[in-house]
């Protein structure tokens, strides 16, 4: 293979797509429809689209959010510090709401005899409270660290704990973000992929380039490669409109790469397969239906409803896998292990297509 030229088609793909209008509309449409969705749901269920906090914002104090039932030396010598707000609360519960709400990024919890434990060289603990991501609370932890080291001239006096909160519900926008990110990657790898490759055969153009000084392995690549690149794009962007960079994010791009693959090599063998354009939209439809079964039906066994013969269906269509994983990273307390079988299913699905994109490649040469 020739990886200049690959890269050349690659170029070339990549314009007449963003040109080509029916391609254009495939790929945009799913980013904008879960976009006005996400907002529609947002807005029914009484809750404000999410908004980045403003420059002043970010300049503001850092609150810091503090259940000190003894009114100890330590909440005073906080509150005391330049670029820092200590806003005091009445109860645990109340320092949990208030973290969990956004109003800050961590709280402290301290025993109501800290000032008397520190003074008989005891080890009582204090407990930051934060929000899902340990991380967001580490600058809080190194400042109570300082200034307790400042306040008993020692080393650590207390055992600082870690409380992570539960995972709060998800917006409705990101409830249904599986479903957009399967219906993308179907539009994509039913649609778009076949579609750039019989219209160079409409055109003539697939045998002039064949012809010229590419093999038709080489613009089949270059077609895939483009469908895959444009595939990740989408799903990036229908994550990062609809709050869905957060969870695991590394199994939802996994997820995203392995169902593109799939799906795009379904493509490449529908657009070897047929001649015309007619043919190749009538059959890309009934596909792309089939491949957005999964998420027309994600909800019907939370609800309870047993889908029997079509469950079973549903686990041989490569979108299903791709929901499951996606709703692990995002919607699930269960850790990144238990995306695991849905991500190998991907991959095998991808390993099989490829040998049989790779036969008919053969077959095509011969």
């Amino acid at each position: 293979m020739n990886f200049a030229v690959l890269a050349a088609i690659v170029r070339k793909d990549l314009v007449d797509a963003i040109a080509n209008r029916r391609i254009l509309v495939s790929i945009v449409l799913p980013i904008g429809l879960s976009v006005f969705f996400g907002l529609l749901l947002q807005g029914l269920a009484g809750r404000g689209p999410p908004h980045l906090a403003p420059a002043e914002a970010q300049r503001s104090p850092m609150v810091i959010p503090v259940y000190d039932p003894g009114n100890c030396q330590l909440t005073r010598r906080l509150a005391g510090l330049p670029g820092y707000r200590v806003e005091q609360v009445d109860s645990l519960a109340a320092l949990s709401a208030r973290v969990e709400t956004g109003g800050a990024d961590a709280g402290l919890a301290l025993p109501a005899d800290l000032d008397a434990a520190l003074a008989a060289g005891a080890n009582p603990v204090i407990t930051l409270v934060v929000d899902r991501d340990p991380g967001r609370g580490t600058w809080l932890a190194e400042l109570v660290k300082g200034q307790l080291r400042e306040l008993v001239g020692q080393e650590l006096p207390v055992a600082l704990v870690v409380e992570e909160l539960p995972r709060p519900a998800p917006s409705p926008a990101q409830t249904n973000l599986p479903t957009w990110l399967a219906l993308s990657l179907a539009i994509i790898g039913a649609a778009v992929v076949p579609t750039m490759l019989v219209e160079e055969k409409e055109r003539w153009t697939l045998r002039a380039v064949v012809v010229t000084r590419a093999t038709y392995v080489e613009v089949v690549a270059g077609k895939a490669i483009v469908g895959l690149i444009y595939a990740l794009l989408a799903g990036v962007l229908i994550l990062a409109l609809n709050g869905g960079l957060g969870g695991h994010l590394a199994v939802s791009l996994g997820a995203m790469f392995l169902g593109g693959l799939a799906l795009v090599q379904v493509g490449l063998l529908m657009g070897g397969l047929f001649d015309d354009l007619a043919t190749v939209n009538a059959w890309s439809t009934v596909l792309a239906l089939v491949l957005m079964l999964p998420g027309m039906l994600a909800g019907f066994p939370s609800a309870g409803l047993n889908l029997g013969l079509l469950g079973t269906i549903l686990r041989i269509i490569p979108t299903t896998y791709v929901i499951e994983a996606v709703g692990v990273a995002l919607l699930s307390e269960a850790g990144p292990a238990s995306a695991l079988p849905d991500l190998a299913v991907l991959a095998g699905l991808s390993a099989v297509l490829f040998a049989s994109v790779i036969l008919a490649l053969r077959w095509r040469e011969a």
